[in-house]
């Protein structure tokens, strides 16, 4: 008898010890889901004795049992509290701004003010639109100012062309958004543009698109000037998508190096916001194009050494 007490008593200190394990999984991340699988691998312990574990807690109202996706989930009750405390005043606060935002007059008469001025409560709601409206434009302004700031850093990072053109090529995709779809990079060697790498598209198909499109595309490098096809149409008697052809120069002074060429475009198109940073793009990659040509020369001269 004394035995099966003993016995007893070892398997209640274990069972303790394990949903107090439990316990301290829970107040480590209050707010995380946690299934039987897991809490075992975490406390080294069979999957059933955790779920006994977990269901014991369950019976104490410390956390609560949800089934998700065939599974026994559980929650620590406080955490489950918690958020539904956060939706609750997400859901007032969004309602309140909606009411402000929409109808003022009705914000003030809630909070017990006299609406004594109608153009005065027109002028706020016209004042919360135009604050509305400078917010996505600096939301949007700060994401453009990150990306050049990161196209920036990775092109002054080389000064060999091939490797400049494809960090150029890398960040196309993100300057527009998503919207190009086929696009090259080609660059001036020998009096020749010569195609550099290109996403969607190979490189005789670039170099078709070169070809036929070689007064427009020299005039763009030479003058510095952007060409933008928005529409579908007929060159010399064939029809052509949408394209987009920018000059690689770092200024009207500049050498044109080259081009970034745009095959093919999304329905919607590029906007000005998107020409405009691809306009940046290409001249940034023109000013460190620079830098490599003055590189190559002062190595040819002698006057710097190629390994430094």
């Amino acid at each position: 008898m004394p035995r099966r007490n003993h016995a007893h008593a070892a398997r209640g200190e274990g069972a303790e010890r394990l949903i107090e394990g439990v316990v301290d999984l829970f107040v480590a991340s209050p707010m995380a889901t946690l299934d039987a699988v897991e809490a075992a691998r975490a406390l080294g312990v069979s999957p059933q004795a955790a779920a006994e574990a977990l269901d014991i807690l369950v019976r104490l109202g410390i956390a609560t049992a949800r089934l998700a996706r065939g599974t026994q989930t559980y929650q620590f009750r406080i955490a489950d509290e918690f958020l539904d405390i956060l939706e609750r005043l997400t859901r007032f606060y969004t309602d309140q701004l909606e009411t402000v935002a929409i109808l003022p007059e009705r914000a003030l008469l809630s909070s017990g003010e006299a609406v004594s001025d109608l153009p005065t409560v027109r002028a706020l709601r016209a004042r919360i639109a135009s604050l509305e409206t400078a917010n996505t434009l600096l939301q949007r302004k700060n994401l453009e100012l990150s990306f050049l700031y990161n196209a920036s850093t990775l092109l002054a990072s080389s000064i060999e062309p091939m490797t400049l053109a494809q960090a150029v090529l890398d960040a196309i995709g993100a300057a527009t958004n998503m919207k190009a779809r086929a696009y090259f990079v080609a660059l001036v060697d020998q009096e020749m543009l010569t195609f550099q790498g290109g996403m969607y598209i190979n490189k005789r198909s670039a170099e078709a698109f070169l070809t036929r499109h070689a007064a427009l595309i020299d005039a763009a490098i030479e003058k510095g000037s952007l060409i933008s096809i928005p529409r579908q149409g007929r060159i010399d008697r064939t029809p052509e998508p949408p394209f987009v052809v920018l000059p690689l120069r770092s200024g009207p002074d500049g050498r044109g190096h080259g081009c970034i060429a745009i095959t093919d475009i999304a329905q919607e198109g590029l906007s000005s916001d998107d020409l405009r940073v691809l306009m940046q793009l290409a001249e940034m990659a023109g000013r460190s194009l620079d830098n490599a040509e003055i590189f190559t020369q002062s190595v040819s001269i002698g006057a710097t050494d190629e390994l430094t």
